[in-house]
């Protein structure tokens, strides 16, 4: 680079009119450099993007792990639990007082301790519902 520099100072001493004439060359000379990195240079700067790509999906994944558990926790604290339903995946929160949970397609939700198939007590269809983590 100081190369470069002492050979535009004499470029400019011996033909360049301008001031401008001169910066642009130095401009032009700078942007060269900077396109004809070597592949080495390249390999490094590719290899660190790579390396602060996986350390920040490492984070993000650390950070889902504890807003999980932190809803868990919360769940547990507010007597809570979240259910799922094992035909079309969808979750409500309900107590975590019952051993079963049932669930009928209108959304209407029946909790017991004793086994019970409301399917048959009330001529509908309920579904059991499943306790998962969030």
């Amino acid at each position: 680079m100081q190369e470069r520099r002492q050979s535009l100072d004499e470029a400019y001493k011996n033909g360049l009119r301008s001031r401008e004439e001169y910066e642009a060359k130095v401009n032009a000379l700078n942007a060269d450099a900077v396109s004809g990195r070597s592949s080495g240079d390249q390999q490094f700067i590719q290899n660190m993007n790579a390396e602060g790509d996986a350390r920040h999906a490492r984070f993000m994944a650390q950070m889902d792990r504890q807003d999980r558990h932190t809803r868990d926790v919360t769940d547990w604290i507010l007597d809570q639990q979240l259910y799922q339903n094992p035909r079309r995946g969808q979750t409500f929160t309900g107590s975590n007082q019952y051993k079963y949970t049932y669930q009928d397609q209108s959304g209407n939700v029946l909790q017991s301790n004793t086994i019970t198939d409301p399917s048959i007590l009330y001529h509908a269809d309920w579904t059991s519902r499943i306790p998962i983590h969030h």
